[in-house]
């Protein structure tokens, strides 16, 4: 069975138990060992804050759209903090 590659958007975000005060949630974080903790079923200083999604080309219209309405409020002044972390169950959105 061949592997199949592909490219994801996730978001990751402060473990809930770590007082940590943040401007940015949820953040990205660079493919090292910050990222792999936070999907590892270890306790980490990180965790997924968004399911991994798959980007299709040909088919990124949400993606596209989620983001410029995202730039569009960030200009105006209208970005709002998420109400809630995670903002999206990433659970089972992985491989362990």
């Amino acid at each position: 069975m061949e592997a199949e590659y592909r490219w994801f958007e996730t978001a990751f975000m402060h473990a809930p138990l770590r007082p940590v005060a943040s401007t940015t949630e949820p953040f990205a974080l660079d493919p090292h060992a910050k990222s792999r903790d936070a999907v590892s079923p270890i306790l980490g200083l990180h965790q997924v804050a968004w399911p991994f999604m798959p980007l299709v080309i040909g088919d990124l219209d949400e993606l596209i759209d989620r983001w410029a309405t995202w730039l569009a409020q960030a200009a105006n002044g209208r970005l709002a903090h998420p109400s809630h972390m995670p903002e999206r169950n990433p659970q089972g959105s992985w491989r362990r």
